[in-house]
């Protein structure tokens, strides 16, 4: 059982660029169809997610015919590239898990390597072993390659910028978040925290250099489709020189301030060049703008968050006006998808606050503050996909130092994954189990109870400042 339409849709549109010029698909259907086009031309993948998909469909023409895809004798060989990928991305998050945890226990117990027997490198090591087995054994991202999607793809992103930022890597942890953004946007919702967190450390530098590691990975990555001409080339290259100089000049690359003028060197002119001479933003302009408001519904079909109990117990639609109260007997009028993208930013924020005030402490809620963006992301946010409670789902064995209490709630949120996802499945399979139909449907949209009940007790946890007792 599949649902069909994402492989098929990654599928047309890998074989589309693959026709027509990777590096110019933005382009094209930008200058055919304007920065909003009809969505059977509305292309949303981000760079590098098409450039694996037409390297995907290219292969995929050379050994198979299109009407393979569905055939079950030769679907799963018609996939197995990216399912390979999928396994790859989700091995090296559970390798990425162990390592977070790992290094958060030498942060809130120093001494702890150092402690012999038995019983304490049982202790030590143990949750580590079921951290990475929850992680590959995931029944979330089993059914993900069932779909199948590529949701998996940013996995290693997002924990590697966490184990990069902690060890205090800035740099590197803003190239990895860059990197995960080009392969999914989705990634941008809760990369802020990253930005918050030394933000309200007030630890200026590893915010400025995680900034420009950001900076520095997505220009790099944009330039073949955003330089389109000579001109755009040689000011690019006269922007890399200048940086170069910079970092060679006394041993710039040794001092903070020259590493960070560097960046800027290299970063602006590419940027400059939409602007003053030809080069192209579309590639940002269709995955990153159109992209998030292409679909008009508040949620999709099968998709259990706040905006689908809005929509489906009361009749509320994204653009429903909303009053909201303020001091003084004021009100501010706004609509609904506002409110609710607000309501996350809010929430965003706390996370940010808990992130930095747990750190400093070296609390184990800081992993919790860490994580509960992906839930939340997916509890508040309108216009969202069922899929992407995937995320929350393959990240709560982050939570196993917290407790079992914890640990059961996210595993909570990886069962609701999984029904929102067989829901779908068997929507879309009309020879589904009749029983399976029967109960996935009637989870929607209650289930949404369950996911706000869960994300309010990770935030309020997340936010307790005070050491906590339980080492793990």
């Amino acid at each position: 059982m599949h649902f069909q339409g994402d492989a098929t849709h990654a599928y047309i549109w890998g074989t589309y660029a693959d026709r027509n010029g990777l590096l110019g698909i933005y382009r094209q259907i930008r200058s055919d169809y304007g920065d909003q086009p009809p969505q059977t031309m509305g292309l949303d993948y981000s760079p590098l997610r098409l450039t694996i998909v037409t390297i995907w469909a290219q292969w995929v023409n050379r050994h198979f015919d299109a009407n393979d895809q569905w055939d079950p004798n030769t679907s799963y060989e018609f996939h197995r590239p990216l399912l390979l990928l999928n396994a790859a991305c989700e091995a090296t998050a559970a390798v990425g898990v162990v390592l977070v945890l790992r290094l958060m226990r030498r942060i809130v117990i120093p001494n702890s390597d150092r402690a012999p027997g038995f019983l304490n490198w049982l202790r030590e090591y143990l949750p580590l072993a079921v951290a990475a087995l929850l992680v590959w054994f995931n029944p979330a991202l089993i059914l993900n390659d069932c779909w199948p999607q590529w949701d998996a793809w940013i996995l290693p992103c997002f924990i590697f910028a966490l184990y990069c930022s902690m060890r205090g890597w800035w740099f590197s942890a803003g190239a990895i978040l860059a990197l995960g953004a080009m392969l999914k946007g989705q990634i941008l919702f809760v990369a802020p925290v990253f930005f918050l967190w030394p933000l309200f450390s007030m630890r200026w530098l590893p915010l400025a250099r995680l900034a420009a590691g950001f900076a520095v990975a997505i220009t790099v990555i944009a330039i073949p489709w955003t330089l389109t001409h000579t001109g755009d080339v040689v000011l690019a290259c006269v922007g890399a020189m200048f940086s170069a100089a910079l970092l060679i000049f006394r041993k710039g690359w040794r001092r903070p301030v020259f590493q960070l003028l560097a960046a800027v060197a290299f970063v602006v002119p590419v940027w400059l060049t939409p602007l003053i001479l030809t080069g192209d933003l579309s590639w940002f302009v269709l995955p990153f703008e159109y992209g998030p408001v292409k679909h008009t519904e508040l949620s999709t079909v099968g998709t259990s968050n706040l905006g689908a109990l809005l929509h489906e117990e009361w009749g509320w639609e994204g653009d429903s006006p909303v009053d909201l109260p303020l001091p003084l007997g004021h009100d501010l009028q706004t609509d609904l998808r506002t409110a609710l993208v607000a309501l996350y930013a809010i929430c965003l924020v706390a996370c940010g606050i808990a992130a930095a005030v747990q750190w400093r402490r070296r609390d184990w809620r800081f992993l919790l503050a860490i994580y509960v963006p992906w839930v939340l992301f997916f509890a508040l946010m309108p216009y969202l996909n069922n899929r992407y409670l995937l995320w929350a789902s393959a990240f709560f064995p982050l939570l196993i130092p917290l407790g079992v209490g914890m640990t059961l709630l996210g595993g909570l949120i990886c069962l609701c994954c999984c029904a929102m996802l067989v829901e779908i499945m068997c929507r879309f399979n009309s020879d589904s189990d009749p029983t399976l139909q029967s109960l996935s449907h009637g989870m929607y949209p209650g289930l949404a109870y369950l996911v706000l009940m869960i994300a309010a007790i990770f935030l309020y946890n997340a936010a307790i400042f005070r050491q906590s007792k339980r080492p793990a």
